[in-house]
């Protein structure tokens, strides 16, 4: 049993050696840089993905103001106001039949406004949306009479 051990300590030689220095490496490591002192400057461009970040790690404040995508501010919305998907919405607030308040995470006075209905049946109006003072979006849903009605919607910002 012995001898079997001895060869097998022999003929992995060269892995133990590797394993040893690179723990030995990683062990280093932990002792001898200060907590959190990697930064910017050691970070490779193109390092960090999206997978690497926490939820809400990053908001519209600490985003340089025109750099994300349209893709990055919308929602899918149910008549009932109810959200069904939904990146960087706060929230939907029903108002009276028709008028909804869409809550994003970044202030939509600056953003152009792209909204579109979602009809349960082929006989369905129009949508218009605006902004208000507080940087929201306002979004009015109207049956084929004219006459304001509660419809889904899809919505979402390009800033």
């Amino acid at each position: 049993m012995l001898t079997r051990l001895r060869r097998h300590v022999q003929r992995q030689a060269v892995g133990f050696v590797a394993l040893f220095i690179a723990l030995g490496g990683v062990s280093y490591a932990v002792v001898a840089l200060p907590r959190n002192s990697v930064g910017s400057t050691q970070i490779k461009s193109g390092a960090v993905r999206n997978a690497d970040l926490a939820n809400n790690a990053v908001t519209s404040a600490k985003v340089r103001s025109g750099s994300l995508r349209g893709s990055d501010f919308r929602a899918v919305v149910e008549a009932d106001g109810s959200v069904t998907r939904s990146v960087a919405v706060e929230g939907v607030a029903p108002q009276t039949a028709g008028i909804y308040i869409v809550d994003f995470t970044q202030d939509a006075r600056d953003c152009a406004v792209l909204a579109t209905m979602r009809p349960t049946t082929i006989d369905v109006g129009a949508i218009a949306v605006s902004t208000n003072a507080l940087g929201n979006v306002v979004v009015r849903t109207f049956n084929n009479a004219n006459v304001a009605t509660n419809f889904a919607f899809n919505i979402a910002l390009i800033c």
